[in-house]
């Protein structure tokens, strides 16, 4: 990926600090992917902190290029940081590819970062 953006996507500073991935409302839907060093396979606990300025939102993951989609509920955050409902995902030992994607009427998300906590270990 381009690391300022292709338009749909981008990337900008925080106020956080770092970076953070908008994905705007406006053009076509676009995947964008992370590949995730894991250091054993296991159940994980997955959420992400993010931003969503309207109701109803979701982003879809596939999981290391499987067609089986996960459906990922955006709170609505009203504009604030917010963390959306751990999923536990079952994730191999080394790279895991993550791949999110949209579809429908979305409406902008923006994503600070992701979190992953090893189950029962």
């Amino acid at each position: 990926m381009c690391p300022s953006g292709n338009g749909k996507i981008l990337f900008m500073r925080s106020n956080l600090g770092g970076k953070q991935l908008h994905y705007s409302r406006i053009g076509p839907h676009q995947s964008f992917e992370y590949n995730v060093n894991v250091l054993r396979a296991g159940t994980y606990a997955f959420s992400a902190r993010i931003v969503t300025p309207s109701w109803k939102q979701t982003l879809l993951l596939s999981l290391n290029g499987r067609e089986e989609l996960i459906n990922i509920s955006l709170p609505f955050t009203i504009g604030k940081w917010g963390t959306t409902k751990p999923l536990n995902l079952e994730l191999q030992g080394g790279i895991n590819t993550f791949t999110f994607s949209r579809t429908g009427d979305c409406k902008g998300v923006t994503i600070k970062d992701f979190s992953l906590e090893l189950m029962n270990w």
